[in-house]
C-alpha cells in the first residue's frame, strides 16, 4: 500500500472517531453505553469497550457490515462517518419517513430499496380480494419479501407499504423484542404500562391514540390517562403494542 493511500485511510479514521465520538456524546452515552446498545441493536456477541475506544481514538474502522448498522443507529449516513459529507442527517432517506399527508406515507413499489432492513407498516390495496390487514414487517430487498414477527410475504405492487418508524429506534431484533402478543399484555397488572401504535384511522386519530396504556381494573380493555380506551380484539388489526416506546413521524 503506497503511503498516500496509508495516509488517506488514516485521515478516514481519525475522522470516523471523531464523529462516533461526538453522535456518542450527543445522546449522552458512555463508550460502555453504545457498546451494550449497539451490540443489542446488531443482535451480535457484545461489542467490547476496547473496541469503541479503538474506534474513537481512530487506531482503526470498522468492517463494513458494522458501519451500516452504526449509520442505522445513530441515523446518519455513511458518508457523513467516513467525512465524505459534513451533514450528520441522511437527508434523502430522511425524506422517505416525513409524514405529512397519508399519501407522504406511502413508499412506492419502485423505490422499495430505499427501505431495505427497515420496519415497515404494510397492508393490501382494495383490489386483493383475500388480503391482509395491516401489520409491521421489515423489507429484505435481496429477497424481496417483507418479514413479519409470524409470516413472510412477497412484495408486489398491491402491497401499500408506509413508513412511520425513525431508522435510529427499531430493527427487526428489536422490534421482535418488544412487541406484545395478547396474553402477554392481558397478564400486566392494572397500571403497569405498554406503548401502543396505532394502525388505521386518520393521521389524526393514529397520533391521538398512540401512546401509553394499562390494562383497565377489571382486565376488559385497555386504557390510556386521558380516558381513550381499545378493545383486546383490536390487537395486531388496529392497533399494536410495545413494552416501550415506538415513535412516529
Amino acid at each position: 500500500m503506497s503511503k498516500k493511500a496509508i495516509d488517506t485511510k488514516t485521515n478516514t479514521a481519525i475522522i470516523f472517531g471523531n464523529r462516533i465520538k461526538k453522535l456518542r456524546t450527543d445522546r449522552q452515552l458512555k463508550q460502555s453505553d453504545l457498546a451494550e446498545q449497539l451490540s443489542e441493536f446488531m443482535n451480535i456477541d457484545p461489542i467490547t469497550l476496547t473496541t469503541i475506544s479503538s474506534w474513537e481514538q481512530g487506531r482503526k474502522l470498522c468492517g463494513i457490515e458494522t458501519l451500516k448498522y452504526l449509520a442505522l443507529f445513530f441515523n446518519v449516513s455513511v458518508d457523513y462517518l467516513l467525512g465524505l459529507e459534513d451533514q450528520p442527517r441522511e437527508k434523502n432517506r430522511k425524506a422517505v419517513f416525513d409524514t405529512v399527508s397519508e399519501d407522504a406515507q406511502i413508499v412506492k413499489y419502485t423505490d422499495l430499496a430505499s427501505v431495505d432492513g427497515c420496519p415497515v407498516l404494510i397492508e393490501t390495496d382494495s383490489t386483493v380480494k383475500q388480503g391482509f390487514k395491516a401489520k409491521w414487517a421489515i423489507y429484505d430487498h435481496a429477497s424481496h419479501q417483507f418479514v413479519t414477527h409470524r409470516a413472510v410475504y412477497n412484495a408486489n405492487p398491491h402491497i401499500i407499504v408506509r413508513c412511520c418508524v425513525p431508522l435510529s429506534k427499531a430493527t427487526m431484533t428489536n422490534l421482535r423484542k418488544r412487541i406484545l402478543k395478547l396474553s402477554e399484555l392481558k397478564k400486566k397488572p392494572c397500571g403497569e404500562k405498554f406503548w401502543i401504535l396505532k394502525l388505521q384511522g386518520t393521521p389524526e386519530e393514529r397520533a391521538e391514540y398512540t401512546g401509553w396504556y394499562t390494562n383497565n381494573e377489571n382486565h376488559s380493555c385497555i386504557i390510556n390517562n386521558d380516558g381513550l380506551t381499545l378493545p383486546y380484539d383490536g390487537l395486531g388489526v388496529t392497533y399494536t403494542a410495545f413494552t416501550d416506546e415506538i415513535c412516529m413521524y
